[in-house]
């Protein structure tokens, strides 16, 4: 009888720490948000609601951009692949999604940032090739084309 009431207060037990951490993981995640927005509009020094490159750059120094690159596990010297990263429909501004979003997905796994550019990238070259593959057929040469394609 002791050993089933010490198994049923061990389950109950380690079912409070699973509750605590998952609470505590909560509310990490969610500073983080809130840390990540109140740094988007430090950077959006004319309100408009996206960042720019320059914008970018002068909140670079600041703690609070520190501390995010520590969670996200970065240095510095990969501040502009992370706007890259960050500037998702490719315009050169980084709006307050694309950098909650993209913040938020570069923490826990090792060095995510390069998933990310390489996933673009690719992105880029399927493009390209789908423009050439066009440019081919419109120009007569699908014996070309049909070789590329295989």
């Amino acid at each position: 009888v002791a050993f089933a009431l010490l198994c049923v207060l061990n389950v109950i037990t380690g079912m409070f720490v699973e509750a605590a951490l998952l609470t505590a993981k909560n509310d990490r995640d969610d500073y983080f948000v809130r840390q990540v927005t109140e740094l988007f509009r430090e950077a959006d020094i004319d309100g408009n609601g996206v960042v720019t490159w320059d914008e970018f750059v002068r909140i670079l120094g600041t703690p609070d951009m520190r501390e995010v690159f520590v969670q996200c596990d970065m240095d510095a010297a990969e501040i502009e692949n992370l706007f890259k990263v960050l500037d998702v429909d490719r315009t050169g501004t980084v709006d307050i999604k694309e950098f909650t979003n993209g913040c938020n997905k570069l923490r826990g796994a090792a060095k995510s940032l390069d998933f990310i550019l390489l996933s673009q990238e690719t992105e880029k070259l399927l493009e390209g090739h789908a423009h050439l593959m066009l440019l081919l057929e419109q120009a007569g040469i699908t014996q070309a084309a049909e070789h590329l394609e295989a």
